[in-house]
Parts: C-alpha cells; structure tokens; sequence
C-alpha cells in the first residue's frame, strides 16, 4: 500500500497516463516524443525531494511536482518557440 490513503500503488495512475499517451504518439503522429520523459522525471525529483528531504505530507509533493513541471514547462517552451533554423515550419 501506498503513502497517500487509497491508492495501492503511488505510481500506477502516472504509468496509466503515460501507457495511454504512447500509442497515440508512436502510432498515429510517428513521434517519439523525450519531452514526456523530462516533464515526468522532473515531477517525481519535485516530489520526492519535497516529501523525502523537506518532510513534508504527500499532497504538498504532489502540488510541488506539478508546479515544478509546470515550470520546466515554460522553460522548455520559451526556448522551443525561439528555436530557428530546420526545426521551423
């Protein structure tokens, strides 16, 4: 069982997400997409930095992953919409 009441596993609805998205992605659209894989991990680092080093409760690691995503988020796209040259349409 897992930390947060409820749920068996902490892991299982992030792996059901992302299990759901790759077939969309490889399939249809023939992406392979890495930006999922850094937004994920960069969650979980939040999420386990904040309830493992800060002692704080679970729900605060889940707010803080997501904000931490969020950010990486902006980052990422500032530096996605600025990109020229064979990546531009």
């Amino acid at each position: 069982m897992g930390r947060l009441s409820g749920i068996p596993d902490d892991g299982a609805l992030l792996r059901a997400v992302r299990l759901r998205l790759q077939p969309l992605l490889l399939g249809y659209a023939g992406l392979m997409s890495f930006g999922h894989a850094m937004f994920f991990g960069m969650a979980g680092y939040f999420f386990g930095y904040v309830v493992k080093t800060l002692d704080m409760p679970p729900e605060l690691g889940l707010l803080a992953g997501v904000l931490g995503a969020a950010a990486l988020g902006l980052v990422t796209g500032a530096l996605a919409i600025r990109r020229q040259g064979i990546y531009s349409p």
